[in-house]
């Protein structure tokens, strides 16, 4: 797990520990940026067919972004998260890929520490 930033340390880890929908807790948050990603590697390549990302249960919000993957294939963006944090944005990829990351990128976002509260690959 690699981030851009992170608001404090550790709060990277914090993308995949299960836990959303409470602001401060269990989340990730650039360091003060607009912008910001989450890369999610694996040692060995795995199918993947969907990611579901939840925005941090705080006031900022994550407006447009885009998944990157480890194949080189065609970004994939995506729109305004949710922005409680309770519910997540499932993005089904057009065919299972076999990758070894996928990054999260925001592009842009509203608030002083926009962030992440969880990412699940499916």
């Amino acid at each position: 797990m690699t981030c851009s930033t992170e608001y404090a340390a550790g709060w990277c880890q914090n993308t995949v520990d299960n836990k959303w929908g409470i602001c401060n807790e269990g989340e990730w948050a650039t360091a003060s940026l607009p912008t910001g990603w989450v890369k999610i590697a694996t040692q060995v390549a795995r199918p993947v067919k969907a990611v579901t990302i939840y925005d941090r249960a705080c006031d900022e919000q994550v407006l447009t972004g885009h998944l990157e993957f480890s194949d080189g294939s065609a970004n994939i963006a995506f729109g305004a998260l949710e922005n409680t944090g309770t519910t997540g944005l499932k993005i089904t990829l057009p065919a299972t890929k076999n990758l070894t990351w996928v990054k999260v990128v925001i592009d842009t976002s509203s608030g002083p520490n926009p962030g992440l509260g969880e990412v699940v690959i499916e």
